[in-house]
Parts: C-alpha cells; sequence; structure tokens
C-alpha cells in the first residue's frame, strides 16, 4: 500500500465505538476503520482508499479480501476558521470495507434458468391402429416434445476495462467446452449461444470509475448448429445443398472459442 498523506489510525470515534470492527455471515465480510488525518488533506486519503491502485482499497487486517466501498467524514481536533467558513485542524475518517464491493474480475454472480422448447414430431411418421385399420394421424394431433433450454448470467462487478469480445461476440456460440465459475455447469462446444452484454458505470470516487458488466448466454444441449430432422425424430447436422459450400456440414451459428 502507497499512500500519499499522512494518517493514524484511532481505536475509538464518536460515530465507531471500537475500531477496527468486523463482522460478517456465511456469504460476506465487512469491517469498518477510522482513520485521522489532516482536514486539508481528507479528499486525498478518501480517493486513495477507494482506488484499487497498490492494493489501497483492501483491508490490512486479515486475507478475506474485502475492499473499501463507503466513508464517513468528521471533524476532529481544534475548530478554526478560514474566513466565513469552519477549519477543523483534523478530520476522522469512517472507512468500511465489504465483500460487496468487488474490484476483481473473479469476484461476480452466476444466475442459471432452466425453461421449455417445445417441438412438435412430424405426423406423417404415425398413425393410429384402430382395430386393425391404419388411420393416419392428422398434423393438428402429432406429439410435442418438450426439451430443456438453459438461461445462463454472468456478471462481473467494478471492472476497470469492458471483457475481451462482449461486443463482438454477439450471435457467437461456443467452439470448446466452457464452465461456469461456482455453478457446477460445463457447457459443450457448440451449445451456448452469446446474446449479448448490460454495462453499467458507476462513479465512486473522483479518481476511480468501475464497471458492471452482465454477460447473457441461452444454452442448447442438442446443438445451436443442429435442425431437428422429423423423419428420425432426432436433431442433425444438415447439408448446404449448393454453392462453394455444397455438401459442407451447414453452420447457421458462427463459433468462437470462449473464455470467461
Amino acid at each position: 500500500m502507497a499512500f500519499s498523506v499522512n494518517f493514524d489510525e484511532i481505536g475509538y470515534s464518536p460515530r465507531v465505538d471500537g475500531a477496527p470492527r468486523e463482522e460478517g455471515d456465511i456469504l460476506s465480510r465487512a469491517a469498518t476503520r477510522v482513520l485521522r488525518c489532516n482536514w486539508s488533506d481528507r479528499e486525498t486519503l478518501i480517493d486513495e482508499l477507494l482506488s484499487p491502485a497498490d492494493g489501497n482499497n483492501v483491508y490490512p487486517y486479515n486475507d478475506w479480501g474485502i475492499t473499501a466501498y463507503r466513508f464517513g467524514v468528521r471533524p476532529a481536533g481544534a475548530l478554526g476558521t478560514s474566513g466565513s467558513l469552519l477549519a477543523p485542524a483534523k478530520a476522522d475518517i469512517t472507512v468500511h470495507y465489504s465483500t460487496a464491493g468487488p474490484l476483481t474480475a473473479n469476484l461476480l454472480t452466476e444466475e442459471y434458468l432452466i425453461s421449455a422448447n417445445y417441438q412438435r414430431a412430424d405426423h406423417r411418421n404415425y398413425y393410429y391402429d384402430e382395430g386393425g385399420t391404419k388411420v393416419p394421424m392428422k398434423p393438428c394431433e402429432a406429439p410435442v416434445r418438450v426439451e430443456p433450454v438453459g438461461h445462463y448470467k454472468l456478471t462481473f462487478h467494478r471492472l476497470a476495462a469492458v471483457p475481451n469480445g462482449s461486443r463482438t461476440l454477439v450471435g457467437y456460440v461456443n467452439s470448446n467446452t466452457v464452465s461456469s465459475y461456482v455453478l457446477g455447469i460445463a457447457f459443450p462446444a457448440g451449445t451456448l449461444r452469446y446474446d449479448g452484454m448490460y454495462l453499467q458505470n458507476s462513479l465512486i470516487a473522483v479518481a476511480a470509475s468501475y464497471l458492471k458488466c452482465t454477460l447473457t448466454f441461452t444454452e442448447f444441449i442438442q446443438g445451436w448448429n443442429k435442425i431437428w430432422n422429423p423423419r428420425n425424430n432426432q436433431y442433425e447436422l444438415v447439408k448446404i445443398a449448393e454453392g462453394a459450400n455444397a455438401d459442407n456440414n451447414a453452420s447457421f451459428y458462427p463459433t468462437a472459442a470462449f473464455t470467461f
């Protein structure tokens, strides 16, 4: 850690009885510190405490990896004046740390939802046996199969830059097997389509701006470049009929190697 202004850590403030103070539960951790610096240095110190540069934002008393995300300032020491304004000698800065404000890309949120896709079979493949008489099935009577479709969202919190490929690979399908971070789900090649992203900017300090980026995907376990063949009642690759690529497998979605 490297700070450009001097400060002292104090164990008591009218706002915090005993500091540093730590708390948490099974999902998160939090801590509070009280720092005293010259009143004129308070804004510089706050900006540096909230900045990831040199790890200034990391809580120094344990290995939880929690980071600073909020602060409060209170005057301390002699209370002078400068013109018509108060000019306190010192500032007590209460700094709040939490896992709710991650600063690195490996701290994230994952969501996964299963929904249904409906595929009607070809009625010409079936008939009714009515006392030995074959009665053709009508199109409206064809059975419908229900297939699972997965919806995967991956959110990175407070990034410094937009992830590579997040703007250019919309509509692409994975050419490699990729896995979620913590959900325990693997997506085989050809089954995960990238649908786009939602990007939000948060300005938390004068010199620190962070991005929240949500990437959205749709999983089709049968494979996005396969087509339902009603005659065989299964998904299959299909061939190109004409042109320079005739008789090659058709690819309806371009593919790329995905890296989360």
